[in-house]
């Protein structure tokens, strides 16, 4: 949020000077197989904003540094700004196009599923939570040819994730 690419750049040389940085899904294996040796880091983003087609793309093929983005999909298919911008008048803040989203993935991105509406998952209402948590991840299916392979909550407080919530994702 405001960061130049440049400034980017050079955080992202920092980190690749003394961490690994691996993809989610490598991270994911090396969890699994006990095979953390080192420090290690996963770099995500949510919410799919446009401006990441620019800096952080041209940042991460710069330092050859793994990504992973949450995408809001119908955000995304609507060119709507996310609800949680707008309440706190921040303007400008697009989410990714379809063919953006496609580029990235094309391009060694990883695309994660984040609702479809960057929704608040304290629901218990399954109706809901089946729409925009799997629905999402249809849409995503649709669009990029292949099933993401992870989920992000919105908002990310564990008070914004119900048990229902979980069981769906």
């Amino acid at each position: 949020l405001g960061m130049s690419t440049d400034e980017f750049v050079r955080q992202l040389t920092f980190l690749r000077r003394h961490y690994r940085i691996v993809s989610l899904a490598e991270a994911v294996r090396l969890l699994r197989d006990g095979k953390v040796d080192r420090p290690t880091i996963v770099l995500t983003l949510d919410d799919g904003y446009r401006r990441n087609y620019l800096g952080l793309r041209a940042a991460c093929q710069q330092t050859d540094t793994p990504a992973t983005l949450f995408v809001c999909t119908q955000n995304v298919e609507h060119g709507r700004a996310f609800s949680h911008d707008l309440a706190a008048a921040a303007e400008g803040f697009l989410p990714l196009t379809w063919d953006e989203v496609i580029c990235m993935s094309e391009n060694g991105f990883e695309i994660g599923s984040h609702t479809r509406t960057h929704f608040d998952c304290r629901s218990s209402d399954i109706a809901t939570l089946d729409d925009e948590i799997r629905g999402a991840a249809r849409d995503l299916r649709e669009r990029l040819g292949y099933a993401a392979a992870s989920f992000s909550f919105p908002l990310g407080h564990i008070e914004n994730i119900s048990a229902e919530a979980v069981a769906i994702a």
